[in-house]
């Protein structure tokens, strides 16, 4: 399988010492820990465990950065490293079974702490059945909360999020657009410096 990660030089030249990249607590939003956490979770339910106990987080990669006809990640495109950062863009071979493809534009809705679902009217159920027990989305979030409905809905919010790795499900008319025109992230617990086959300089605009 044919993959692409965006690394700062740093991180390059780090990973060409060692031969192994793996993500690195230290360098994770703290206000990402969650999310990291959740995917880390589905990882190992559906590839497996890492090969290592100390692994804990993914490393993030691009299976299909735009569309089916632009999976290469465009390097013109801002934002991917800091301003002026010196980055480079690896593409990589990976055994399919090491990596755990995913809806990136989805994955979006699971930062924002959204339930999913294929059509607009589960959409709009989902959140005014929540509303006539008196609760709203804030009240999702809340770590403090103890109401058995609102864990009940919360439950649920999270195990839609199942949702986006099921990249062949058919969505109900322009919810959600087809998976050839959708942005697919990869997620693996780790890459080797042999499984890189080839690196792209650049400075992030």
């Amino acid at each position: 399988m044919e993959l692409w990660t965006i690394q700062s030089e740093a991180v390059y030249d780090t990973f060409k010492n060692i031969g192994v990249l793996r993500a690195d607590e230290r360098f994770i939003d703290k206000d990402m820990i969650f999310y990291y956490k959740w995917m880390a979770d589905m990882m190992k339910k559906r590839i497996g465990t890492p090969v290592l106990k100390n692994i804990k987080y993914p490393i993030w990669a691009w299976y299909q950065w735009r569309d089916s006809k632009h999976k290469r990640p465009d390097l013109r495109v801002s934002a991917y490293l800091e301003r002026g950062t010196k980055g480079v863009l690896l593409e990589l071979e990976v055994e399919e079974k090491d990596v755990l493809l995913s809806d990136f534009m989805e994955f979006n809705d699971v930062l924002n702490y959204r339930y999913i679902t294929d059509t607009e009217e589960d959409y709009e159920k989902f959140y005014n059945d929540l509303e006539s027990y008196g609760y709203s989305h804030h009240d999702l979030q809340e770590s403090d909360m103890k109401c058995d409905i609102v864990k009940k809905f919360n439950l649920e919010l999270i195990k839609s999020w199942e949702k986006i790795f099921d990249l062949n499900r058919n969505i109900a008319g322009n919810w959600c657009g087809k998976r050839d025109d959708c942005p697919i992230q990869a997620t693996m617990w780790q890459i080797r410096l042999e499984q890189v086959i080839s690196v792209k300089h650049f400075i992030a605009k």
